[in-house]
């Protein structure tokens, strides 16, 4: 069996399967971790697995665990510390449990994203006569699509160490994948070689029709997104009004309980299980999160002392937590921006571009003075300066058209750009510039980006429905607040019955209560409708942090007026 993917190097794992390797051997069978493993990509047995695990639980997690629990025992006399062992323990097998899972997942998202490039490629190729094994030596030395370096790493590692047939480690590849249309993808271009076909076919298939897969996908995805429209609406503004007028009304002193549970800790959870159903059927566009490690870097020890001196000043919650939280997500939401109109400047202007090249290329000019003729276009003025570029190098200096390509590659922030630049290079190395080879390239980014703008475009009143809820939660719950007033001193009906009396510090609290409900609600609407709009997290920081700042308003400011 082959073990491949991301390799699993904590410690020494022989000294753990030394240990454990019989008890890792019996538990293995029992959960059938062979396929899960596989499936992941991670680079160990599912006994080796097994043995890490119990290696950390029984030599680790338990003994520290228990230390800690019998220590704190004894300082601050609770027995309530004694839970804190099975805690660990139930936290470090739930870990285990579920990492080669997220693993799987990660891989299918990633595959699903490159997979239409990829497959442009192949197809490209197969005009090139060019066998399918040579694509994915060639994908195994790139950096432009990291899943498919992958996915090429997994190929040749069973081809040159184990089959050394490429169409057995096709069929492997094919058969242990979890992303069903590389599955599907792979599976069409066996029959196609088994049937005495031409494989050339089918890969041209598959790449000619991925207009109309883009419009499935896209017709799919809108009424999921309808879904989770009405999901955000009810949970996080019905449900809580409903919440908060039953019990403000019936039993004021218990609502506040309530209500401080649903907003600490029910909100964030159903917060976090719609973002990851979400993330689960969102059409996947590649993105990298390493651009923004130095400016969440720079923005946390902001954070922290922003946290310290508002904690200091009394400030109450709702600008307590807007206000760290603009410290903190601010300057990320802004750079996504910055990055985000830079990249659609460049990649509205790139189909074209990629489409006089290829008008050029049929009526016989070569892909050098095609490119010289092009520079005299203009598709904007970041395309521009990097056309200029290339023809500056072809010009001045020995580089082929490939090396200058990945040059460009390397300076550009644009996922779609870099992608297209990469087949830009191939198709001159591989096709040898070809006007087949080019037109197919120009079909494809042309409906590729149409697609694109029509997802965005589709999604963009989804936002409005995020800042719709959080006016509402925010109106409603100041009448209901208003009207909870009226008891403050007591209501009497005609025969003079109280009817029931509310204490003065009771409303003030349930006040701050539901002020601090509104403002995480709030907050967690507006990550959710980015996420669906923008397709990422930090898309959704943006309208995170203006749901909260419409909040403040409201609070702070309109609620005297309503």
């Amino acid at each position: 069996m082959l073990w491949k993917g991301k390799s699993v190097q904590v410690f020494p794992i022989s000294i753990a399967y030394r240990l454990f390797g019989n008890f890792a051997n019996t538990i293995s069978h029992k959960l059938n971790l062979s396929e899960i493993i596989v499936r992941s990509g991670l680079k160990i047995s599912p006994q080796g697995y097994c043995s890490i695990f119990l290696f950390y639980l029984l030599l680790i997690v338990l003994p520290a665990s228990t230390i800690a629990s019998i220590l704190l025992l004894i300082l601050f006399s609770s027995f309530l510390f004694l839970v804190l062992p099975p805690l660990c323990a139930l936290f470090v097998f739930l870990v285990f449990h579920f990492y080669p899972r997220v693993r799987i997942s990660l891989r299918v998202s990633g595959v699903e994203s490159e997979l239409p490039f990829i497959s442009t490629y192949f197809s490209m190729l197969s005009l090139s006569h060019v066998p399918l094994f040579r694509g994915f030596e060639r994908l195994s030395s790139q950096n432009v699509f990291p899943w498919f370096k992958f996915e090429s790493e997994v190929f040749f590692t069973d081809y040159k160490f184990f089959s050394k047939d490429p169409m057995q480690s096709i069929k492997f590849l094919a058969y242990n994948h979890p992303c069903k249309d590389f599955r599907d993808y792979l599976d069409s271009y066996i029959r196609s070689v088994e049937s005495g076909g031409y494989p050339s076919s089918s890969l041209m298939d598959y790449t000619l029709k991925l207009g109309e897969r883009f419009s499935n996908k896209l017709k799919n995805f809108a009424s999921d997104v309808n879904v989770f429209g009405d999901l955000i609406v009810t949970l996080f503004l019905f449900l809580p009004l409903g919440l908060i007028g039953i019990f403000m009304i019936m039993n004021p002193l218990n609502a506040l309980l309530f209500l401080k549970l649903y907003a600490f800790i029910f909100t964030p959870l159903i917060a976090f299980s719609i973002f990851i159903i979400i993330d689960y059927s969102q059409l996947k566009f590649p993105f990298r999160f390493s651009n923004y490690k130095r400016v969440l870097l720079f923005s946390i020890p902001s954070f922290f002392i922003t946290l310290l001196i508002l904690l200091n000043l009394g400030v109450s919650f709702p600008l307590l937590f807007t206000i760290s939280s603009t410290v903190l997500l601010a300057p990320l939401s802004i750079f996504h921006e910055y990055n985000v109109i830079k990249c659609r400047v460049i990649d509205s202007g790139l189909s074209k571009f990629i489409r006089d090249i290829s008008d050029y290329i049929k009526v016989g000019l070569s892909v050098e003075n095609a490119l010289i003729l092009d520079s005299s276009r203009s598709y904007g003025k970041a395309l521009d300066d990097i056309i200029r570029s290339i023809n500056l190098s072809l010009t001045s200096s020995m580089k082929s058209i490939s090396d200058i390509f990945n040059d460009i590659i390397s300076r550009v922030n644009s996922w779609f750009a870099k992608r297209i630049f990469w087949l830009f290079g191939e198709a001159v190395s591989t096709g040898g510039g070809r006007s087949e080879i080019f037109s197919h390239l120009s079909k494809f980014c042309w409906e590729y980006n149409e697609f694109k703008r029509r997802v965005e475009n589709e999604l963009k009143l989804y936002i409005l429905v995020g800042y719709f809820s959080s006016l509402m939660l925010i109106f409603v719950s100041y009448q209901l607040i208003g009207f909870l007033s009226f008891f403050e001193f007591g209501y009497s009906i005609p025969s003079q019955i109280i009817f029931f009396n509310v204490d003065k510090s009771v409303i003030i609290e349930l006040n701050s209560t539901i002020n601090s409900m509104i403002i995480l609600t709030s907050f967690f609407i507006g990550i959710l409708v980015g996420k669906i709009s923008g397709g990422t997290i930090f898309a959704g920081f943006k309208h995170a942090l203006v749901s909260c700042y419409i909040c403040i308003l409201g609070i702070y400011g309109g609620a005297r007026l309503w």
